[in-house]
């Protein structure tokens, strides 16, 4: 089915954070959430003029690749030795599985490529962004396993800030 697709659903129970002990759970629902009201936030604190409803669907979706491979952790996705493959993999699933998605976002990179790429990167600011954030209420939660990793998220925000 083209619309309504069931496997949007399971982004509900795809779990975020799974190497580390976190006080509360996230998933890539909840983050794709966040990271949409984030990147608002971004676009009009820049300025930016782009179509916010793109920007705000291109967030919502951004990890819904997730629903096929789950939250990868950054040490295994780097280390994976066979890049196309993998790629090759999720565009094959989510063509197959999420078809309306990627034919919106195909839409919306194909009418204007400059603002695609400008939304990617404000999308890129929100997403680290949301990270910052889960890590420093997990630290005042009294999470002192996770709280070593702010000062190397924050600096990931940064890098991502810095760009746009």
């Amino acid at each position: 089915m083209k619309y309504f697709s069931p496997e949007l659903r399971t982004a509900s129970i795809v779990p975020r954070w799974s190497i580390v002990w976190t006080q509360t759970r996230d998933t890539v629902a909840n983050h794709s959430f966040f990271v949409a009201l984030y990147a608002d936030q971004i676009a009009q604190a820049i300025e930016w003029k782009g179509p916010h409803g793109s920007l705000l669907f291109m967030a919502l979706a951004h990890d819904l690749d997730e629903v096929i491979t789950g939250d990868i952790v950054a040490p295994a996705k780097h280390a994976i030795l066979d890049t196309g493959a993998a790629e090759k993999y999720i565009e094959e699933n989510m063509k197959a599985r999420l078809p309306y998605v990627v034919e919106r976002i195909a839409a919306i990179q194909a009418k204007d490529p400059n603002t695609y790429h400008e939304a990617k990167a404000i999308i890129k600011a929100a997403d680290r962004l949301d990270a910052l954030i889960f890590l420093v209420v997990e630290q005042r939660l009294g999470n002192s396993v996770i709280a070593p990793r702010i000062p190397e998220c924050w600096g990931s925000f940064k890098e991502a800030w810095d760009r746009l």
